[in-house]
Order: structure tokens, then sequence, then C-alpha cells
């Protein structure tokens, strides 16, 4: 598939902004560039295939990650009761990884993600069980979508229905790094 030169530019610029603090106009772009690319795309047998390999990939990492997930809340919250924190936040970020294809469009590109996002919710406090059993495919009732007959995790779910990746972007995935970041925060005031 060859995508025109601008869109691959639009896509770099945003990926040297680590995706944080896109403007209205980039977020324009990628979804022009979502819209031209998703035009050209057609699901083979082949991409069906590592589509379902790859969701079924995160889906094992989802129970993987759950009960470490689990623990890490259960230790803060004992902490906030302990009042040896304050308060404390989770962040879950996901990277995609590609070391050949982007490279192509920018040096940059080697070495890190293509793509991260901290808007996964996957591994909120107290999700549910059928959070994680749930098929979350999209496309699950729309009748002759080549899709249609596939089980998505809710972490494939989100990477092609809440980012501005492409089916040609998810094709591309080589690695995924999922991480929970723990943010401890401490409050004090000054007596009066």
């Amino acid at each position: 598939m060859k995508i025109p030169e601008i869109l691959n530019q639009n896509f770099v610029k945003c990926f040297l902004k680590d995706w944080k603090n896109l403007t209205d106009e980039e977020g324009d772009m990628l979804g022009e560039r979502a819209q031209i690319i998703s035009k050209q795309f057609t699901f083979t047998k082949k991409r069906l295939i590592k589509l379902q390999r790859l969701s079924d990939m995160l889906k094992a990492e989802e129970i993987r990650i759950k009960p470490h997930a689990e623990r890490i809340y259960s230790l803060q919250d004992s902490y906030v009761a302990e009042k040896i924190i304050d308060d404390y936040e989770v962040e879950i970020i996901i990277e995609c990884w590609n070391n050949n294809y982007y490279r192509k469009l920018n040096e940059a590109f080697y070495g890190n993600p293509f793509f991260r996002s901290t808007t996964l919710s996957t591994f909120h406090k107290n999700q549910d069980i059928m959070f994680y059993e749930d098929n979350w495919n999209e496309f699950q009732f729309m009748d002759g979508h080549p899709l249609k007959d596939q089980f998505h995790c809710y972490t494939f779910h989100h990477l092609y229905d809440h980012t501005v990746l492409t089916w040609f972007d998810i094709l591309n995935i080589d690695s995924v790094w999922i991480e929970l970041r723990v943010w401890n925060q401490f409050f004090s005031e000054l007596k009066k």
C-alpha cells in the first residue's frame, strides 16, 4: 500500500510531538490520513489472521496484567489508609513498536514507539471481569464485514476505535508495551 508523502509527513510530525498537545489542525490531518488510508485498505485473509493474532496477544496481556494492576490499587489504597501518601493516580500507557517500516519515514522512529496512547482504560480500579471477557468487536453485528466473526479484546478495540491509528498502522505493530505508572501524591498545608 502506497501512502501519499504528505500523509506520512503529518504522521511523523505528530510522532515527533510524542503524540502530546496536538493542535486541532494536526488532529484533523490525522483524521484525513485515516480516511484516505481506509479507502485504500482491503482485508485480505492474511491480514485478517494477523489482526486476530494481535487481538489474541493483547488479550493474553490483559489477563497477565490484570492481577498485577489489582495489587497496585490494593497497595496504593493501603498507603492512603495508613496516611503514608495522601492520594495516587495510575496512568495506563500503551506503545506500539515497529523499527522497520516507520524508520523509513524518519530515523527518529528507530528505537522508539511509533505510537503512544495514555487513554487506555483497560486496567482501571475495580474493573469488572466481564470487561475482560466481553467481545469488543465493533463489527460483530455488521453483516458482510470482514471482521464480523472475530473476537476483539478491549485493548485491540481501543487501538482501532479510540486512536488515530489506521488498519495499516495496526498491521505494522511488531510489539506492544503496556505500562502502569503510579503517581504518589503528598499534600501539606502551612498551619495558620
